[in-house]
């Protein structure tokens, strides 16, 4: 149990970190889909580091995993959240010129990095997890956390081509 405790205080500051990381990525950006996108994923990453203190709470407290229900999980559904970015950065967009924020690729590639390291973590709580509930909620987190990939690599696909990116998104057909 006292490893699980660690586990689950080690994934609390990863969750964190990755919210400041989000935030600060979002004040560097003037680009809107991308200062949409940090966004979002900081609201969601403090949203994770709020379950892991839960759980941790929980478990310093009772020396068991949580029963069911103790903590509220919330799946965030990526077309959902893209949807809104693109909405929210269309709105400013049409307000401002849009500039690419500096370092864009870098901070992109960051974020992807951070996003596959918390997969490989929870994926290997998941398969170590001593009981469903547990295993449950780290593969609850996995698939949050490769959420979180597919919407950085469906932003940067539009940031890099945007023409591309409607292309791909509409199923175009082309008749000949």
């Amino acid at each position: 149990m006292p490893q699980l405790v660690e586990i689950l205080r080690e994934a609390l500051q990863i969750e964190k970190e990755g919210e400041e990381f989000y935030r600060g990525a979002a004040e560097t950006c003037t680009n809107p889909v991308a200062k949409h996108t940090f966004l979002a994923l900081a609201d969601q990453e403090h949203r994770h580091a709020q379950y892991f203190q839960a759980f941790y709470d929980a478990m310093v407290q009772e020396g068991q995993w949580p029963a069911p229900g103790v903590v509220d999980w919330e799946a965030v559904p990526v077309p959902e959240a893209a949807r809104t970015i693109f909405d929210q950065a269309r709105c400013e967009a049409a307000s401002c010129d849009v500039v690419m924020c500096a370092e864009l690729s870098q901070l992109y590639a960051s974020a992807m990095e951070k996003e596959r390291a918390s997969i490989r973590l929870y994926r290997t709580q998941a398969q170590e997890a001593s009981n469903d509930d547990g295993k449950a909620f780290f593969e609850f987190l996995v698939a949050q956390e490769r959420g979180h990939l597919e919407l950085l690599a469906n932003t940067q696909k539009y940031l890099d081509d945007p023409a591309q990116w409607f292309f791909d998104e509409e199923h175009w057909i082309v008749e000949g």
